[in-house]
């Protein structure tokens, strides 16, 4: 439904929807201050709690990034000395240029 929306559209949809529910947030908040002891509950416990399990996913995304990474690059060193094996003695010290390697590595 939403992919064939022109971008302005788009656009002008997601500022009603923020900024409907940024009025509906204002409005709640006004009326439960005016409230006895409503909206007076601290929030430290639970921003403590949020910002804990955002440090969670950074660490978690963070080390799965790191293990693509370096098994990335395992698999490229494994490669060049596939590749090192097939060609002729003494090529790699000699800085053989590449378009003399091609028919070697095929």
């Amino acid at each position: 439904m939403y992919f064939h929306l022109p971008s302005w559209a788009l656009l002008v949809l997601l500022v009603v929807i923020v900024g409907g529910t940024i009025t509906l947030g204002i409005v709640a908040g006004r009326s439960l201050r005016t409230r006895a002891g409503g909206g007076h509950e601290p929030v430290g416990v639970v921003q403590g709690a949020l910002l804990g399990l955002v440090g969670l996913l950074l660490a978690f995304g963070l080390t799965m990034a790191v293990g693509r990474y370096e098994a990335r690059r395992a698999l490229v060193v494994q490669e060049g000395e596939h590749d090192r094996h097939r060609l002729p003695p003494g090529a790699a010290a000699r800085g053989v240029a590449a378009e003399h390697l091609a028919p070697a590595l095929r």
